[in-house]
């Protein structure tokens, strides 16, 4: 399945943090909701770093064809300015 292709494929390269981080005096479903957004977010920021940015490569890594990674991406409202490192919004001079 996505989920489990996406979370298997992943799971090694993304940053340990506490799961439960935040989730004090939560419902159990909300806490892991929120622990599953940020997994996923970081593990897409990862694949995506790892990658260079190119989507396809990051996708063949999570094991997800690449309009899958696409429909996370647009979920989590990342932007390539998230995993290139670059701002527009900064201004350097």
């Amino acid at each position: 399945s996505f989920a489990a292709n996406f979370y298997e494929s992943l799971a090694a390269n993304a940053p340990v943090e506490d799961p439960a981080a935040g989730s004090a005096g939560l419902p159990f479903a909300e806490a892991k909701r929120r622990a599953i957004e940020r997994f996923e977010r970081a593990a897409l920021l990862d694949a995506l770093r790892a990658a260079g940015g190119n989507v396809s490569p990051a996708a063949e890594q999570g094991g997800l064809v690449r309009q899958s990674l696409q429909q996370k991406i647009r979920e989590h409202g990342l932007r390539s300015e998230d995993w290139s490192g670059t701002d527009p919004d900064r201004d350097d001079s």
